[in-house]
Formats: structure tokens, C-alpha cells, sequence
């Protein structure tokens, strides 16, 4: 339901290192920087960085943080002055050159170069990363291609294609910086089913043969977590099903999702899972894992899926990804950043009111906030009344009142949970929750005697009905027989009238 730092705050960053390093650049010399990328069998890839220019000067390229790379400078000179990091993979190298010719070459490994589903298949280049003045090309060679089907791109089509190798002009190095090809393969990859028993549960993942890595982290996050999973939903599935897919071209988005009717039927899956986690920073795949497990259980409870209480499934689910994932050593870091520094813009910028999630949107950029906004009213919530012991109790809640259908019974199921009345709180959260129309309890066995006692009295109205019934029938009978015997004719006529 899934998830990886915005897009936007990345851009800022690299905007930040250009700003620095523009101004010294010498544009004294013509320069070209090619990118040879060529994907195997396997779906991996070998990548040489060709640079040659005609001149002196400074530059910088990105190279990759924990893939061992090799240089060769063949002609001229290059010395490097200056290393930063840009993300959790990459590094932005400042070099300078000078020769007439210089060229050097750069060579490392790429790993899941391409994402493969069956005969589906999704190509992510390397970080692309260099000088303004570079001319910056990519030319990528695809194992196995279907030439006769169509191939979509992104962020604009090749100028150049020489069968199953593509060759892209990069326009703009400080900003295009991934090439994206998504094709189909001329004969489909096998799937294998992974499985492994975890506790009471025997968890499947269906992936391709090249990705086994992702099976291993799932098994891993669902092993680590699991007695905790089981303290607070005490009863877990007996199977679990993972399925992976291949992203929409440059939509990353979703990273995880599990279906509104498996949700609302209170199926046991399966689970959808993005085969481009695997290409992430340790951690999202294991975080995504328990999220989406999360809105599993919480479907198995009762909890519909319905928008206006969408944000209580994501909230719930973003919580306890968190907050097992923390407690097993799973990291998580970027997450909890990415929602703390969310909730200080919705605290400033909304003045704490977060009634925007009621009606939920998955399709808009401010996405980021809406889950934010959901797991703040949480773990709020939770961590005040007693972390995982309050969601427990929270489960139990749920369990007993046969579900969750609108906010109003959310927040008496949290109310009841923490044994006080939290409408007050969702009301200033902006929650339209009516004051005398919540209904909340002090704790649940007060609930159930309320319930018992309406039961007699609706009982003792059914009798009473069913008396005053029978009271004013034996009246109509009564006025009927004497009405009939004040017409009777005299007794002398009485057998002429019923004889036969």
C-alpha cells in the first residue's frame, strides 16, 4: 500500500550540489559522456562510462556508492577533487581534466537492471548524473526482446535504434536522470513459488527465477515481526500469499497494494508487492511487507475499505510497519523522517486540521500527506495509551464490535480502547464527530451491559405490543357478540331462520 523519500525534496538536493559546483566549471573544452548499458540473461547489466574531451577543465559524474567501479584514463589526465553523496546509492565525483585528447572509461556491475514478470519486461537505467556542458548520451542493449511488440519510454523516445540497442540524447543532465524502456521479451520467464513456514503461517512469494532476493527479505521481515504480529492480532493466517509486479512505466508510486474485495471479504490474499522494491534502500521491502500485511488483518477484522476511513487502514498499517520493523532492527529511519518532517508542514500549514483524509485521494502529488496525516492521529494515539498494548486492545475492540463502517465507530473503538472519550480530540483533528451521536462507553464491559438491557427492553416492547394486541381483540369480539345479540330476531322465529 507501499513508499521511498519525494521526488521533490531529492530534486531540491541535487539542485543544491549543482548550484555549488556550476560556477566553477570551465567550458574551455567540447566533452561527451556515453553511457554503454548492456542487460543480460540474468536481467543484469554491465555499464561503461566512455568521457572524452578536447581540452581542460572540471566536471562531475555520479558513480555508484556500493558497486565496486574500475577507471581507466587511456589519454590526457583526470584527477578527482571532490566526493558527495547525492542519495543512498550514489556519489556526485568532481574531476578535472586536461589533454588533447583525454578519455576515460569507467566499468562496474549493474544489478536488476531489468524487472522481469512473465513476458513482461521494465528497464531502469543507473543515476544519471553530469556537468550541463557534458553531452550526455545512453545507449542501452536489451537480451531478448520482442521487436514485434510495442516498447513504451521514458522520458522521451531514442534518437537512434539499431535493433535491439537504443541510443538516448540526455537534454538535460541535471535533471532527466533516469532512462526507462518497458518491452516484452520473446520468451517468458519462469515464475517459482518460494516458501517457507514461518510460526503457524506458510508464507509463498511467486517471482521471477532472477529475483529470489525479494522472497528472502519478506521471509525475513515476516520472521522478525511475527511474534509481535501475533501478540497483536492473536490470530494470523494460516497461509500467505506475496505476488510481485512491475511498475507503469515511471509511475513508483505504489509499492505494495493488496485488493479492495480481498479487504472487504476478509480474504487471505494475496498480497501485491512492486519488484522495484528490490532496487531499494535496505528496509522498504521489509516495511512494505507488514504495511501490507497490516491491511490484510485489518480486513479479516471487518475494517472496510471504504475512502472515508481509508486513512485508518493506511494509518494502521503505517504504524505498525514502523514501529515492528524499529523493534526488530529493520530500518526504517527514512520513513519516520519523511513523516516528521510531513506533520510539521501539516501542523503549520493546516493548523492541525487533518480532515482532508476522510476524503482520501491516492491521485494527487500531496499524497505523501495524506499518509502522514494518518499515521500522525496513530501513533498520537497509540504511544500515549500504551504503544502495542493499545493496539491490541484496539484489535480486540474492533474484533468485538463485528468491524469498522465510518469514523464514528472509529472512534469509539479507539475511545474504548483507551478507556476515555477521544471524540474531543478528532474534533479538533476537524472530524465531524457529533457530540451526542458518538456514543462512547467507558470500557467494553459497560458497552455490553447497555447492550444486554436494550436487548430485554426491546423484548419487554415486543410483550407488551403482543398484549395490548390481544386486549383489544378480545374487545372487538366482545362488542361484536353483544351487537349480534341485541339483533337477534324472537326465539319463535329462530328455527324457521336456520332451518335447512
Amino acid at each position: 500500500m507501499r513508499k521511498r523519500l519525494d521526488a521533490v525534496f531529492i530534486i531540491l538536493i541535487f539542485l543544491a550540489h549543482i548550484i555549488i559546483l556550476i560556477p566553477h566549471v570551465e567550458a574551455s573544452y567540447s566533452a561527451n559522456l556515453t553511457y554503454y548499458i548492456e542487460v543480460k540473461e540474468n536481467a543484469n547489466a554491465t555499464i561503461k562510462m566512455i568521457f572524452k574531451a578536447d581540452g581542460s577543465g572540471i566536471g562531475f559524474v555520479s558513480l555508484p556508492l556500493f558497486e565496486k567501479y574500475t577507471v581507466n584514463v587511456t589519454t590526457g589526465s583526470v584527477e578527482w577533487v571532490k566526493y558527495e553523496d547525492i542519495s543512498v546509492f550514489y556519489t556526485n565525483a568532481t574531476f578535472k581534466f586536461s589533454g588533447k585528447p583525454v578519455e576515460m572509461i569507467i566499468s562496474y556491475e549493474f544489478p536488476y537492471a531489468s524487472l522481469i514478470s512473465g513476458d513482461t519486461a521494465w528497464f531502469m537505467s543507473n543515476y544519471i548524473l553530469a556537468s550541463p556542458n557534458f553531452n550526455v548520451f545512453v545507449e542501452v542493449k536489451l537480451y531478448g526482446l520482442n521487436s514485434e511488440k510495442e516498447i513504451r519510454f521514458w522520458p522521451y523516445h531514442p534518437v537512434e535504434r539499431k535493433g535491439n540497442i537504443f541510443v538516448f540524447h540526455i537534454k538535460n543532465p541535471l535533471l532527466d536522470n533516469r532512462v526507462i524502456i518497458e518491452y516484452k521479451l520473446a520468451n517468458e520467464v519462469p515464475t517459482i513459488s518460494h516458501e517457507k513456514t514461518i510460526g503457524e503461517t506458510k508464507v509463498v512469494v511467486h517471482v521471477a527465477e532472477y529475483y529470489r532476493d525479494i522472497a528472502d527479505k519478506v521471509f525475513y521481515a515476516f520472521e522478525k515481526t511475527y511474534d509481535d504480529l501475533k501478540y497483536v492480532f492473536r490470530d494470523l493466517p494460516s497461509k500467505l500469499d506475496f505476488e510481485c509486479y512491475l511498475p507503469e512505466l515511471n509511475d513508483l508510486t505504489a509499492l505494495g497494494y493488496v485488493k479492495e474485495r480481498t479487504i472487504d471479504v476478509g480474504a487471505e490474499g494475496p498480497i501485491y508487492l512492486n519488484l522495484a522494491l528490490i532496487r531499494f534502500k535496505e528496509g522498504f521491502v521489509e516495511e512494505t511487507t507488514i504495511h501490507e500485511f497490516v491491511h490484510l488483518a485489518l480486513g479479516r477484522l471487518g475494517v472496510s475499505s471504504k475512502r472515508e476511513i481509508r486513512w485508518f487502514h493506511e494509518g494502521m498499517a503505517e504504524y505498525l510497519a514502523i514501529k515492528l520493523c524499529n523493534r526488530s532492527g529493520i530500518d526504517v529511519s527514512d520513513y519516520v523522517e519523511t513523516h516528521r518532517e510531513a506533520v510539521k508542514v501539516l501542523l503549520k500549514e493546516y493548523d492541525g486540521d487533518l480532515s482532508f483524509i476522510i476524503d482520501w485521494e491516492y491521485n494527487t502529488p500531496l499524497i505523501r500527506l495524506y499518509y502522514s496525516a494518518s499515521y500522525y492521529i496513530i501513533n498520537k494515539t497509540a504511544e500515549k495509551y500504551g504503544g502495542l498494548a493499545y493496539i491490541r486492545k484496539l484489535v480486540s475492540e474492533i474484533d468485538r464490535m463485528g468491524g469498522l463502517e465510518s469514523n464514528e465507530d472509529i472512534v469509539k473503538a479507539m475511545s474504548n480502547a483507551a478507556n476515555e472519550d477521544l471524540s474531543q480530540q478528532f474534533r479538533e483533528w476537524g472530524f465531524p464527530i457529533k457530540e451526542k451521536e458518538n456514543g462512547v462507553v467507558s470500557n467494553g464491559e459497560n458497552d455490553k451491559i447497555l447492550r444486554v438491557l436494550h436487548e430485554i427492553l426491546e423484548t419487554l416492547v415486543v410483550v407488551a405490543a403482543i398484549i395490548v394486541i390481544i386486549l383489544i381483540a378480545i374487545v372487538i369480539l366482545l362488542i361484536r357478540w353483544f351487537t349480534k345479540r341485541l339483533k337477534r330476531p324472537p326465539l319463535e322465529y329462530a328455527s324457521d331462520i336456520y332451518q335447512f
